[in-house]
C-alpha cells in the first residue's frame, strides 16, 4: 500500500502542473508607423504675361491667366491661408529706364473653389512690398481656389520707348 501512495502523489502533481502550462499565454507588441505625404499647400500661376504695346502716359491692363491654390493639408475647421503678391520694377532691356513696381496693380477677379473655404480678395495698386491679394478662412479639410487676376501698369508720361521686363511673385502660406 505504501508503494501505491508514492505512485499516486506524482500522478496527481503532474495532473495539476499540466493545465497550468497549457493555459499560459504570451503577447508581443509591434509598433506601427505611417507617414502621410502629398498633403501640402501649393500655388500655380502662368509663367508669362505679355501686355503688348502701350503708349507712355496710359495704363496697360492684362488678364494674367488662372492662379490656383491647392490646400491638401487636412486643416482642422477654421484654418486659413493667405496669398501675397510682390513685383520687381519693369526694367528696359538696355537697363536705361524702368517703371516702378509702385505703379503696378493686381485685381484678383472672380473665384471658383472646391471644398469648404471662404475667400476674400484685396485689389492693390502698389506691388513694391508683399501685399495680401487673396485670403482664405473658415477652411475645413482639403480645398482649392482659382482666380484670374488682372495686372495693370500705369506707364508714366515720358517713359522711354523700348521693351521692359520684370516679374510678379505670388506666394501662399
Amino acid at each position: 500500500m505504501f508503494a501505491r501512495k508514492f505512485l499516486i502523489i506524482p500522478a496527481l502533481t503532474g495532473a495539476l502542473i499540466l493545465p497550468l502550462i497549457a493555459s499560459t499565454s504570451f503577447a508581443a507588441d509591434t509598433t506601427m508607423t505611417l507617414t502621410v505625404t502629398g498633403g501640402g499647400l501649393n500655388i500655380s500661376a502662368p509663367a508669362t504675361i505679355a501686355f503688348g504695346s502701350v503708349s507712355a502716359g496710359s495704363i496697360a491692363s492684362m488678364a494674367m491667366g488662372s492662379v490656383t491654390v491647392t490646400d491638401l493639408r487636412g486643416v482642422a475647421a477654421g484654418g486659413v491661408w493667405v496669398t501675397t503678391a510682390i513685383a520687381t520694377d519693369l526694367t528696359k532691356v538696355d537697363l536705361s529706364s524702368s517703371i516702378a513696381a509702385s505703379r503696378m496693380g493686381y485685381a484678383a477677379g472672380a473665384f471658383s473653389h472646391s471644398g469648404t473655404v471662404t475667400l476674400t480678395k484685396t485689389d492693390v495698386s502698389d506691388l513694391t512690398a508683399a501685399v495680401t491679394v487673396v485670403s482664405a478662412s473658415a477652411i475645413t479639410c482639403g480645398n482649392s481656389a482659382s482666380w484670374t487676376p488682372t495686372m495693370t501698369v500705369d506707364v508714366p508720361v515720358g517713359t522711354a520707348n523700348g521693351a521692359y521686363s520684370g516679374s510678379v511673385t505670388q506666394s501662399v502660406a
